[in-house]
């Protein structure tokens, strides 16, 4: 009885000493496994990870052995099936298993994504753009990846700095604004918008005799500066000189400014009262509005060659920047 007991410990081990390079090669042969994608082949190494995207497919080649069972974690995210055909339906992560007839197992795990769906977004502009005020542009949002589709939806932080309006924005006041573009799958990108002061001030150099209207005996007009402030409106100021000392009550105004062959504004200021002393000047300010401006989305140039008439009670007065 005895030596049964040591006979049969013998075969024991003699079948663990065989056992052991057996499945230690087994396990070493499924460390990689061939694959073929888009027709073309690689190698999914054990517990990797493969990304697919929805409704793609790849063929695990099981290299000489026999499958005899497959299971997928997420069978809503991928299927696969006997023959090692891999197929990713939804967006997720699954972790799949293929058990071998030598009873060798090879896992790895499939990422599914929608290559339709965006990932991130952001502007062509970069971080910050500078616009003028009463001026528009178009911004550029762009999806990674490149295959993605999706709609916007937009936001200004400050409506009486900047307005948006289906990815043009336009600058009404002088200041900074952040605009956000959202996708459909609620990735956002910012960018800082600063809008500058649309106008010329101080223009330089001073006009000559031949430049100044009268308004009136020794009373003189001159155009200071032009601002547009958007939102449909313009301010203008200008120069009264007084060569007499005098007091004067100026009516009906009437302004015609024009930019080159561009006209701004027309309209008419009804009265103003001016007093100051002897070849002195007052500056007044005018805010046109409504059809009173004829151009609101022009963009001032801030160092050219423009020629500006102001057209006052008696003739126009030509000013060269």
């Amino acid at each position: 009885m005895g030596n049964n007991w040591i006979k049969r410990i013998l075969a024991l081990v003699l079948a663990l000493m065989l056992a052991v390079p057996f499945f230690a090669m087994a396990e070493e042969l499924v460390e990689k496994s061939a694959a073929t994608k888009d027709g073309s082949s690689f190698y999914v190494a054990a517990n990797s990870t493969v990304t697919l995207n929805v409704g793609q497919q790849i063929a695990v080649d099981p290299q000489g052995r026999t499958i005899k069972s497959v299971k997928s974690s997420r069978k809503k995210s991928v299927s696969i099936n006997k023959s090692g055909v891999v197929t990713a339906l939804s967006e997720g992560t699954s972790k799949l298993t293929i058990t071998y007839t030598n009873r060798t197992k090879f896992v790895f795990k499939v990422k599914v994504v929608d290559p339709k769906k965006p990932s991130s977004v952001y502007f062509a502009e970069g971080a910050t753009i500078s616009i003028y005020a009463g001026q528009s542009k178009a911004l550029t949002p762009h999806l990674s990846p490149s295959t993605a589709v999706t709609t916007y939806s937009w936001k200004t932080s400050k409506k009486k700095i900047v307005k948006v309006s289906g990815g043009v924005i336009t600058g009404v006041a002088k200041g900074t604004a952040k605009v956000t573009v959202t996708t459909a799958n609620k990735k956002k990108a910012t960018i800082t918008v600063k809008v500058l002061a649309n106008k010329l001030d101080h223009l330089s150099p001073a006009p000559t005799a031949a430049d100044i209207n009268a308004i009136g005996r020794n009373w003189t007009v001159r155009l200071k500066s032009v601002e547009i402030l958007g939102g449909g409106k313009v301010a203008v100021e200008f120069y009264l000189l007084n060569g007499l000392g005098t007091s004067k009550q100026v009516q009906n105004l009437y302004v015609d400014l024009w930019m080159g062959n561009i006209p701004l504004v027309r309209g008419t200021i009804k009265k103003i009262n001016v007093k100051c002393g002897h070849n002195r000047s007052k500056v007044f300010k005018a805010t046109f509005s409504g059809s009173q401006v004829l151009t609101s989305s022009l963009v001032l140039p801030q160092a050219s060659n423009q020629r500006f008439r102001f057209k006052g009670l008696n003739g126009v007065l030509k000013y060269r920047l």
